[in-house]
């Protein structure tokens, strides 16, 4: 026991193993960075948002497209901790090396469970939402597949689908009808391995850190305040939001909408990032700060992404909202439900820092993985008031929706 918790450079390389085997939503994720920051919590590290052109007709150039830099902001404010203690009794008996290996394996575990379920908590930032009353069935994964080609996601890009334990059931009867098996026995079985290959162009894997959600009161009739309410690219390419002036809400109630919560408006369509041509079916948008309704009409002024852009390279919608434009709020009123995830890579980036190794008073070890990413620091240091041995592990990342079009959300009631 003693020579184990003595070396942390040997419990450092232990713990990043396990935690690595852990992870299941981290290991799909973008895990690029750019730009110089530090160690603390509340940094932020900017990261590119993609360009876009668009082509003109015949061999005169009628305008110039200006080189237009977004960022997207990936704040470092996620810091976990997980302490052990060790009383001079228990090292004196020398535990032996399984048990050593067993409380290694479940602070791995934990540090990959909080990670985990910081990542799943992003979908509040994705818009495409489906749903699933029938409990996320193949067919339904398909069609949220369907619509990322449909808007002008690479068809030929990795799609991964994390479902909740629940879900499995769905699947593993759907995919054994789709093979023609009578019996479930050996799909359910690969989906307990949670890895259960590709179907429609998917990776499945299950997870059981993913969110959910309950939307907001969602009262009244709702209906847009105001014409003209688009923006350029120019005012919401650093935040990909906007807001959007709303009435008819229920009044004086707060938390109206969520954080979270997807809306449609009357006349407003998707369109296709490439070629710019209306879909259809109505863009979805999905609220990114809880809002509250005003008394005599229900005013409530709504943070939503993506940002109303009616014209350009950056267009994402067919039209800019009339006044008295319908809202409905998809997500329902005061629903809770499960959320499921279809993402691309691009969708969402973690970002995990190095934390400095502590020099006085203790012994610590840092390390990030380049093959993996991850990065943790184990300290050791002595309480003397106690006689223990305290070892911790920290982690310090931070999470967010880069690119919200790389993601669909199938939420089930369970």
């Amino acid at each position: 026991m003693g020579n184990t918790f003595e070396n942390t450079d040997l419990v450092l390389l232990k713990t990043i193993d396990k935690l690595e085997n852990y992870l299941g939503l981290a290991k799909v994720v973008d895990r690029d960075i750019e730009g110089d920051f530090q160690t603390s919590v509340g940094d932020t590290i900017w990261k590119r948002r993609p360009y876009y052109f668009a082509a003109q007709t015949g061999a005169v150039i009628s305008s110039y497209s200006d080189i237009e830099e977004g960022k997207v902001a990936i704040t470092v404010d996620q810091r976990r901790h997980i302490p052990i203690k060790i009383n001079s009794q228990e090292l004196a008996l020398d535990i032996d090396a399984p048990r050593v290996n067993e409380i290694i394996d479940e602070a791995a575990r934990e540090m990959a469970q909080q990670v985990e379920t910081s990542i799943a908590d992003a979908y509040k930032g994705i818009w495409n939402y489906t749903n699933a009353t029938g409990g996320a069935t193949l067919d339904q994964w398909a069609d949220a597949d369907a619509k990322l080609d449909e808007i002008g996601v690479e068809m030929m890009s990795v799609r991964y689908g994390f479902f909740t334990p629940r879900t499995k059931r769905t699947l593993a009867k759907d995919i054994a009808q789709d093979f023609s098996r009578p019996d479930t026995s050996t799909v359910e079985g690969a989906m307990k391995r949670a890895a259960v290959g590709t179907y429609s162009n998917v990776d499945f894997y299950q997870n059981q850190s993913l969110a959910t959600h309950t939307s907001g009161i969602a009262t009244g009739t709702p209906l847009v305040n105001g014409a003209s309410q688009e923006v350029t690219y120019a005012t919401s390419r650093n935040t990909w939001t906007q807001s959007l002036i709303t009435d008819g809400w229920t009044n004086d109630t707060a938390d109206i909408l969520v954080e979270g919560d997807v809306i449609t408006i009357a006349g407003v369509f998707g369109v296709n990032n490439k070629t710019k041509e209306a879909l259809g079916e109505l863009q979805q948008f999905v609220v990114t700060a809880d809002a509250a309704a005003g008394s005599t009409t229900g005013p409530a002024t709504l943070t939503i992404s993506p940002p109303i852009i009616i014209s350009g390279a950056y267009q994402t919608v067919s039209a800019t909202p009339a006044d008295d434009a319908v809202i409905t709020v998809v997500t329902g009123a005061s629903q809770s439900r499960k959320e499921n995830l279809l993402i691309l890579k691009d969708c969402i980036n973690l970002s995990m820092v190095p934390l400095p190794q502590i020099k006085d008073g203790a012994t610590s070890s840092t390390r990030a993985d380049k093959e993996s990413g991850i990065s943790i620091r184990v300290t050791r240091f002595y309480d003397g008031t106690n006689d223990e041995l305290v070892m911790r592990f920290d982690v310090l990342y931070g999470v967010t929706v880069q690119n919200g079009y790389y993601g669909h959300r199938i939420a089930t009631a369970s």
